[in-house]
């Protein structure tokens, strides 16, 4: 065989028995050997580029970078699934939520975890991290009640959770940045239902108490207008009395004699019962 065609045969050889994978750029990736005395997970993190491996070897990619993702119930959300979170309260009541989660890789830690969980990225942001913060939730909400999970107390079970997702996934090379409430908690239909119940009858009390208060407001004006009536009865009764009709013509006498000039009639007409007086100025 020629020296050409030994090259030849020799590439062709290499091809065929191994392979070439692209880490893209912004990734880490990790080399699992399925046969041989190297089997496993090599302990070195492939940098960005192409690299050549053998046929029995796999190459798994992570991002360096940070990734967001948001478990909800909504379809067209993160997944098509609902992957919001059931929390239980003290009372044993199911409060519902759904969650941002913040979250990148460690890249010296891309092999440890890797042996770890045997997981890809997707797989261990939807069952590994997912289930460690349910966890955490659960534990933390067993301490509260629904109505301070929905209320007071949700700041409080969020921050507590994400630290204890942090301290189990941290060693692991699972970096949490930041977990955030989307909208709001979810209270369960029976505290939905109380709720409702509560409004309604805060607001039925309230009209009760306007109404109560216009009816009283109406009594006084009526009130007030019988008292004015009651007083002008009154008054008209005491003008129209003897007493005053007496008072009146008195008053009425004396203007006149206050207005005589002194002197007397100078004509004298009729008998006694038609006499006519006729005065001077």
């Amino acid at each position: 065989m020629s020296k050409r065609l030994l090259v030849i045969a020799s590439a062709l050889a290499v091809a065929f028995t191994t392979g070439c994978t692209r880490v893209d750029p912004g990734f880490g990736g990790i080399e699992v050997s399925l046969t041989g005395g190297d089997r496993g997970v090599n302990n070195t993190v492939l940098p960005t580029g192409y690299t050549f491996h053998g046929p029995n070897t796999e190459i798994y990619q992570f991002p360096l970078y940070t990734i967001n993702y948001t478990f909800t119930a909504d379809k067209t959300e993160g997944s098509p699934e609902n992957e919001e979170f059931g929390i239980q309260s003290s009372e044993g009541l199911i409060c519902t939520m759904d969650l941002g989660v913040s979250m990148s890789f460690q890249k010296d830690k891309l092999p440890a975890m890797y042996a770890k969980y045997r997981k890809g990225e997707n797989e261990i942001r939807s069952i590994v991290v997912k289930n460690s913060l349910r966890d955490a939730l659960n534990k933390t909400a067993s301490g509260m009640t629904a109505e301070e999970i929905y209320s007071s107390r949700k700041v409080e079970l969020l921050d507590k959770a994400t630290a204890m997702v942090r301290a189990d996934l941290s060693p692991h090379g699972i970096v949490i940045e930041s977990i955030s409430l989307i909208g709001g908690v979810r209270p369960p239909k029976a505290i939905v239902e109380a709720l409702n119940s509560k409004v309604e009858a805060t607001q039925k009390s309230q009209q009760r108490e306007n109404e109560l208060r216009t009816a009283e407001a109406e009594a006084k004006k009526a009130i007030a207008q019988a008292t004015g009536e009651a007083e002008a009865n009154r008054l008209r009764e005491q003008t129209a009395s003897p007493a005053v009709i007496e008072l009146k013509r008195l008053e009425n006498q004396a203007a006149w004699i206050t207005k005589w000039d002194g002197k007397l009639p100078t004509t004298v007409a009729g008998d006694a019962n038609t006499m006519m007086i006729s005065g001077g100025k």
